[in-house]
């Protein structure tokens, strides 16, 4: 599964991070060019922008830090969802960003009603366990999503 990583703050670097460990073809995006960087020399590609991401993605996972910053990168003009939108096979977004249930349900029912799977998985433990590998997550899908998800 070629796999893309949108924010590479404090958790976000380390769950990208465990995605190349884990063998993940793994293109990332962050607006600090020093983050890419470093991911980059892990094994990750670079891409210049949120459509290039999601145009090397079959699934597009999100950690962002605030609610102002997932509406932009996702519903935004050349976002998550414009570009993902469409596919003959359908993209996926993953969202593990702070955010709150009512903007989640709404950016979700926007992505599905656009052809996009979604998967909402929180992150929880902060950073300390996200560098440590032991941070769980837990997802929440519709049945189909699920259904694909599981085979990967």
């Amino acid at each position: 599964m070629r796999c893309g990583f949108i924010g590479l703050g404090h958790i976000g670097k380390y769950l990208a991070g465990s995605l190349v460990r884990n063998g993940f073809e793994v293109t990332v995006y962050d607006l600090d060019p020093k983050a890419v960087e470093g991911l980059v020399a892990k094994g990750a590609k670079a891409a210049t922008s949120i459509k290039g991401v999601c145009d090397a993605s079959d699934t597009v996972f999100t950690c962002l830090p605030s609610p102002r910053a997932i509406d932009t990168v996702v519903a935004g003009p050349g976002g998550v969802i414009e570009s993902l939108a469409g596919r003959s096979s359908r993209g996926t977004w993953v969202d593990m960003s702070t955010n709150d249930q009512s903007e989640t349900e709404r950016l979700g029912a926007l992505a599905e009603s656009k052809g996009v799977n979604v998967l909402e998985s929180p992150v929880t433990g902060g950073v300390h366990k996200a560098a440590t590998v032991t941070s769980p997550c837990s997802s929440v899908a519709r049945p189909r999503c699920s259904r694909r998800m599981r085979r990967h």
